[in-house]
C-alpha cells in the first residue's frame, strides 16, 4: 500500500510541477485509477455506526455551522446498509423536525444526472461510435440544433464531452441567472453563444453551470423529448426517485410539501428565505435543477455505485457509467497528505464527477450550492459506500464541511478510526469553541477593485435600456413614484435596486429592494456591496469586467451567429476584460515541440514508477 500511495503522490507532484497534462499522462491516469485499491474492502457496517452518525450531525455540523437542519443516507454496494436520516430543523418557526424525507434543492450534484443522461442517450442514438461519440462535434453530430458557441473555431469543434468536463475556458458568471434575467430556458440557453472568453480553449479547468444547462437541453432535443425538464422527470421516476423532481418556474415551492424551509444568516441569526427563489434555477436544469430527499438519494447512490443497475435492472451499460468517472480535466492537486503518507483530495473532474482519493482509496464526489441549500455527494468504491447530506442552511459552510463528515464516516468503514476514536475528536473540536463562521468577513467594499478606467456618471443621462448578451437585459428608470426621486434598476424578476451616488464619483451604489439580498448573506455572511461602475456614457459593469452592460444592446439586436463569416474570432464588440480569479490554467504548450518534449518527460518517468506495476495492481480489481 504504502509504495502504491507513494506513486500516487508523484504523480500528483508532477502534476503539480509540470501544471499540464498530456493525452499519454491522462492515460496514465485512468490506468491507475481503476487499479488502485485497498486490497481488502469492508462490506459490514462498523460496530457504533448509527450512533457516530448522530454526533457528527447533531453536536458538530449543526452547531458548527449554525445548520437549521441535516439530512443524510448513507449506503453499500450490496444494499445491505440503505440508512437515511434527518436532524435538525426543517422549519424553525413551526419547530418541525428534519426527516428522511425532507426536501433539499441539490443544485450542482444534478449535473452527474445531466452526464448519465447524455452518455447513455448518446450510447443509444451512436452505438458505432462507442465512447469516441463524447469527443465528436456536436455541430457535426447534430447539425440541426444550430449549435455554436461565441468563436468559431468552438462552435465547430465543442463536443459533449468538453460542456461535461468544465473545458471550454468559457466565462462563470451566474449573476443573470441570480437575478432571474432569463424569460425562458430558450433564451439562457440561447445566450450561452455569447459567454465571452476566460481562457484559451480546452487549455483550463474552469468551472460552469451554463454548459451543463446546455448539454441537458441539447441531449433532449436528440432523444426526442420537448425540454429537459420532460427527459430528466422521466429518469427520476427510473431510478425510483419517486418524492424527486425536476424544478419548474411554474412551482410554488411555499406550499411545497415536505419541502426544508431555507435560512440563511444576517448578523449571525437565521432567518428564513423565500423558497421561490428556487425557480431561478429552472432555466439551468442540467446544471443543478433537482429537488430531492436523503430517502430518494438513496436509489442514487445505488445507481452509481452499481454502476447503472437499480434492482436488478441494467439502466445504463456499466462501460457507459464508467465514461463518467475517467479523468477528462485534470487540475492542480487540490489536497492533502496524511499522517500515514495517503494522499487525500481531488486529482481531476470526469464528467459531473470530481474524481480523487481518500486514504489510499478511490473517492468520487460532487458538491452542490444553491443558496442557502448546501450539498455533496460521495462515492468510495473501494469501501463500497455512498454517502450523501444536505442542510437547508445557513450558505456557506465554513465550521464543518459535508466532506469533513463524509470522511470521517468513510475511515470508520476503513478501520482507520472508531466511534471512541470519533468522539474523542468531537470533543476536542468543541472544546475549540464555536466559531464565528463570518467573524474574518467585512462589510467594506473590496479596495482591490478599483475601476482605473472608470468615468464620472451624470445620473440624469443614466435612465435606458441596456443589455449584456449573456446575463440578460435590464432597464433603468427614475422612479417618479420614489419620494427621494431616485433611479431604480428592474433587472429580471429578482434584481430590484434603488442606485445613489456615493463618494466615488465614479461608482454607483445598488441597494437591492427584493428577496435576492438572502443569496448575498448566504453567500459571504455579509451584506456585499454592488456599483453599477460607468466605463463611459454608454458601458457599465456591475461584478466584472468581462460582462459589460451596452445601452440599447438587447437580445433582438444581437447577431444569431456571434462569429463572423471566414473568421475565428467573435464579431461583438467588447471592452478590456480581465481573467477571472476562479480559472485553473496550465501554461501554454506553445509549440508541437514542447508537447513531444513534455511526453518524452512523461515516457521516461512515469514507466517506471507506474507502467511496470500495473499489470499487479489491476489483477481483480474493480473498474
Amino acid at each position: 500500500m504504502i509504495e502504491r500511495m507513494t506513486q500516487v503522490v508523484i504523480i500528483c507532484h508532477l502534476t503539480n510541477s509540470l501544471k499540464v497534462i498530456s493525452s499519454r499522462a491522462l492515460e496514465i491516469y485512468q490506468e491507475f485509477i481503476e487499479g488502485v485499491t485497498v486490497g481488502v474492502v469492508r462490506s459490514d457496517i462498523p460496530p457504533g455506526f448509527e450512533e457516530a452518525v448522530k454526533a457528527l450531525a447533531t453536536d458538530v455540523f449543526l452547531p458548527k455551522n449554525t445548520s437549521p437542519g441535516l439530512g443524510i443516507s448513507v449506503v453499500s454496494t450490496n444494499g445491505s446498509l440503505q440508512f437515511s436520516r434527518g436532524y435538525g430543523l426543517k422549519d424553525i418557526a413551526n419547530n418541525i423536525s428534519m426527516d428522511d424525507s425532507s426536501m433539499f434543492v441539490i443544485a450542482s450534484i444534478s449535473k452527474s444526472i445531466c452526464a448519465t443522461l447524455v452518455s447513455r442517450t448518446l450510447n443509444q442514438k451512436f452505438p458505432q461510435l462507442g465512447e469516441a461519440v463524447l469527443d465528436e462535434p456536436i455541430a457535426r453530430l447534430a447539425p440541426s440544433l444550430n449549435f455554436t458557441f461565441i468563436d468559431r473555431a468552438r462552435g465547430e469543434s465543442t463536443s459533449f464531452r468538453d460542456l461535461l468536463s468544465h473545458r471550454t475556458c468559457l466565462g462563470t458568471s451566474n449573476f443573470g441567472r441570480t437575478v432571474g434575467a432569463f424569460a425562458s430556458t430558450q433564451e439562457y440557453i440561447f445566450r450561452s453563444r455569447y459567454i465571452p472568453e476566460i481562457c484559451p480553449y480546452r487549455t483550463g479547468y474552469n468551472y460552469n453551470n451554463a454548459m451543463f444547462s446546455l448539454a441537458g437541453e441539447l441531449i433532449a432535443q436528440i432523444n426526442g423529448n420537448s425540454n429537459y425538464t420532460e427527459m430528466l422527470g422521466n429518469f427520476l421516476k427510473e431510478l425510483g426517485m419517486n418524492n424527486s423532481r425536476p424544478i419548474r418556474k411554474e412551482d410554488e415551492y411555499e406550499k411545497l410539501e415536505n419541502l426544508s424551509t431555507p435560512y440563511y444568516l444576517q448578523d449571525n441569526k437565521l432567518v428564513r428565505s423565500n423558497p421561490n427563489l428556487i425557480r431561478r434555477a429552472s432555466v439551468s436544469l442540467g446544471s443543478g435543477g433537482v429537488i430531492t430527499s436523503a430517502s430518494d438519494m438513496k436509489n442514487y447512490l445505488l445507481f452509481q455505485l452499481n454502476l447503472g443497475t437499480v434492482n436488478g435492472k441494467q439502466l445504463v451499460p456499466k462501460n457507459v457509467m464508467q465514461w463518467l468517472r475517467k479523468p477528462t480535466n485534470p487540475f492542480n492537486f487540490n489536497g492533502y497528505q496524511s499522517g500515514s503518507s495517503q494522499v487525500n483530495g481531488d486529482i481531476a473532474y470526469g464528467m459531473g464527477l470530481n474524481i480523487g482519493f481518500f486514504e489510499g482509496t478511490r473517492m468520487v464526489q460532487h458538491g452542490g450550492y444553491w443558496a442557502p441549500y448546501a450539498s455533496q455527494m460521495t462515492l468510495y468504491p473501494d469501501l463500497n459506500i455512498g454517502i450523501f447530506s444536505s442542510a437547508n442552511g445557513p450558505g456557506r459552510l465554513d465550521g464543518y464541511s459535508h466532506n469533513d463528515l463524509h470522511n470521517a464516516l468513510a475511515a470508520l468503514f476503513l478501520g482507520k478510526k472508531s466511534v471512541e476514536d470519533i468522539k474523542q475528536e468531537l470533543t476536542d473540536l468543541l472544546r475549540k469553541g464555536e466559531k464565528d463562521v463570518f467573524s474574518e468577513k467585512s462589510t467594506s467594499e473590496n479596495d482591490n477593485d478599483i475601476c482605473q478606467e472608470c468615468i464620472q456618471a451624470v445620473p440624469e443621462n443614466i435612465p435606458g435600456v441596456y443589455g449584456n448578451p449573456s446575463q440578460g437585459d435590464l432597464e433603468i428608470i427614475l422612479d417618479e413614484s420614489d419620494p427621494k426621486g431616485r433611479l431604480r434598476m428592474q433587472y429580471g424578476t429578482w434584481g430590484k435596486a434603488y442606485i445613489r451616488e456615493t463618494s466615488d464619483a465614479n461608482k454607483l451604489l445598488l441597494e437591492w429592494d427584493s428577496d435576492v439580498v438572502s443569496d448575498f448573506w448566504a453567500a459571504s455572511g455579509t451584506f456585499p456591496k454592488h456599483y453599477l461602475n460607468f466605463i463611459d456614457n454608454d458601458n457599465f459593469y456591475i461584478e466584472d469586467r468581462l460582462y459589460p452592460y451596452t445601452r440599447n444592446a438587447t437580445l433582438n439586436t444581437l447577431p444569431a451567429i456571434p462569429w463572423a463569416p471566414g473568421s475565428c474570432s467573435h464579431s461583438l464588440s467588447s471592452k478590456k476584460t480581465l481573467k477571472s480569479r476562479a480559472v485553473r490554467q496550465y501554461p501554454k504548450v506553445k509549440t508541437s515541440q514542447d508537447r513531444d518534449s513534455l511526453d518524452l518527460l512523461v515516457a521516461q518517468i512515469f514507466p517506471r514508477i507506474v507502467v511496470r506495476s500495473m499489470q499487479s495492481l489491476t489483477q481483480g480489481t474493480n473498474s
